[in-house]
């Protein structure tokens, strides 16, 4: 077995193998080959990479570590209480507002570096 692009494969192929009967190791390589094909051209038309890891990494960082996790603390705790003077509310908040600060901020700053690269 090829271990290669296997979590992104994995996650893929789990959400199409039931639409097929037959010929499944085939069909398989066939979406390995279109992954890989698909990141190759990615990798090609952008010369240059990092300010759209910029605007990757804020999006991703914002949402996923700060914003969500303090959403899911807040239901979490919804029916056992929010502590002395709510502090995990007020806590959960401010963690949101600089989750949607730097959210905002990162991606501006971003874009604009992703503008300026391909300005003429």
């Amino acid at each position: 077995m090829v271990y290669q692009f296997f979590v992104c494969l994995e996650i893929a192929w789990n959400g199409i193998k039931e639409r097929f009967s037959n010929k499944l190791v085939i069909r398989e390589y066939f979406l390995r080959t279109l992954l890989v094909t698909l990141t190759v051209a990615l990798a090609v038309s952008v010369p240059t990479i990092s300010p759209f890891i910029g605007l990757i990494g804020s999006l991703c960082f914002s949402t996923l570590g700060l914003i969500i996790p303090a959403f899911i603390e807040l239901i979490t705790f919804w029916e056992e209480g929010f502590g002395t003077g709510y502090y995990r509310i007020w806590k959960n908040v401010l963690v949101i507002v600089f989750g949607v600060m730097a959210l905002l901020f990162g991606s501006y700053t971003s874009i604009l570096d992703i503008v300026a690269l391909y300005k003429p």
